[in-house]
């Protein structure tokens, strides 16, 4: 993180690399971060730099992050993840993302940066296939922050820092004698997951060489694996088509949850839920008339989840699910939309946010046919962040 943190190098692990499959496929979509009351967002332009906008209800800016611009970072591949972290009492925006090198850079606070994989990296690990996963956890009352990602070997990478240890890294599937598991080879990009009361559990998602959905988890007993999707896992849900993403719920008896969507092979939104009081349920979340282009997008605001996704028509759709209503399926772009949003050309990211102390807001980022960041918040209300009447003259989102 700060490089003026003590830098502790432990002993890490190397693989041989194995260019066996191809990277996994990176699309190009805007990364929403809520830090208070401060929207930022991330992406990358057609410069194919790292570009953020920052908007909050008194000051709105841009400015670019990678290639000389607020840093020398280089220049990036795929979508950029968030984080935010708290250091010292003080909560940063992080972003992390592979370079066109397929090393992982990090970049936070708008103007300091370091390479977290890939060679000249602190522990040297592999480079990436695929674009990083983030996660924040609390061990012993030290925050840690952690990145995984999609090697060409076609296992999921770990690295780890914290101000005291610095930089731990490890592999959580594969062959290899010293992974954390065997479990089977990767294909996508990896999902994360805290999951327990107190956070104390870490888990990742991932889409197989064989199409189906992975899951190893860490505990305080060791690592474990189990297989939630496709033939011979622990459900009948199909196979995969996408990579998952993640969501935990807490239901109103208090019991926490753990739930996956993806794309399967019918272009459908696949679910799957595992309790500890009622075990494993999956479903199929969209209209089937309206099957799905891309990787959904989801969110918790207070017991509605809530899914977004593209659709094959290039429109956004979202779905919703509470327990006293059931599903709710309505569509926020194209034709009956209630606004003049474009259709899509990449996939939603979701986010909540708090305005005023009001009812928290359900807001999705995308990249629209014109290219440009377009804005939806509570269905009813659009704008765009980037082109023609956008709220700043930052360049348009890159191609996939």
């Amino acid at each position: 993180m700060r490089l003026n943190t003590p830098l502790i190098l432990l002993a890490t692990l190397t693989f041989a690399t194995a260019w066996a499959d191809t990277p996994a496929v990176s699309s190009n979509n805007p990364i929403p971060l809520v830090n208070g009351s401060d929207v930022h967002l991330f992406y990358r332009a057609t410069d194919q730099n790292l570009h953020h906008i920052m908007w909050s209800p008194t000051l709105t800016y841009q400015d670019q992050l990678s290639g000389n611009g607020t840093t020398p970072a280089p220049s990036l591949t795929g979508s950029p993840v968030s984080m935010l972290y708290t250091f010292e009492g003080t909560p940063q925006t992080h972003v992390f993302y592979r370079g066109a090198d397929l090393n992982i850079y990090h970049i936070w606070d708008t103007n300091n940066w370091d390479q977290w994989a890939g060679p000249g990296s602190p522990l040297g690990t592999a480079q990436a296939a695929g674009d990083p996963a983030t996660m924040v956890t609390v061990t012993n009352n030290i925050r840690q922050a952690h990145i995984f990602y999609l090697t060409y070997a076609n296992t999921i990478m770990h690295v780890r820092w914290d101000p005291i240890s610095s930089f731990v890294s490890d592999v959580w599937n594969g062959p290899h004698p010293h992974a954390k598991t065997h479990a089977p080879d990767a294909a996508g990009n990896p999902a994360t997951m805290v999951y327990g009361v107190n956070g104390e559990e870490q888990h990742i998602f991932y889409r197989g060489a064989d199409n189906n959905i992975y899951h190893v988890w860490h505990a305080s007993g060791g690592y474990y694996w189990d297989q939630w999707a496709g033939p011979g896992g622990r459900t009948s849900a199909p196979a995969a088509s996408g990579d998952p993403v993640t969501l935990v719920y807490t239901n109103p008896s208090n019991v926490q949850e753990a739930h996956i969507f993806y794309r399967t092979v019918n272009n459908n939104i696949h679910h799957i839920v595992w309790s500890p009081v009622s075990g494993f349920h999956h479903d199929v979340w969209n209209d089937l008339s309206r099957p799905s282009a891309g990787k959904p997008t989801v969110v918790v605001d207070g017991q509605t989840q809530h899914m977004f996704y593209r659709g094959t028509d290039t429109n956004i759709y979202h779905v919703s699910w509470d327990p006293s209503r059931g599903f709710l399926r309505e569509q926020w772009t194209g034709p009956g939309a209630p606004t003049a949003a474009l259709p899509a050309s990449g996939d939603p990211a979701a986010m909540l946010y708090l305005f005023n102390n009001s009812d928290p807001e359900v807001h999705i980022f995308y990249r629209d046919i014109d290219g440009n960041a377009s804005h939806i918040w509570d269905r009813t209300k659009f704008d765009r962040w980037t082109g023609p009447g956008g709220l700043t003259d930052a360049p348009p989102i890159a191609s996939n």
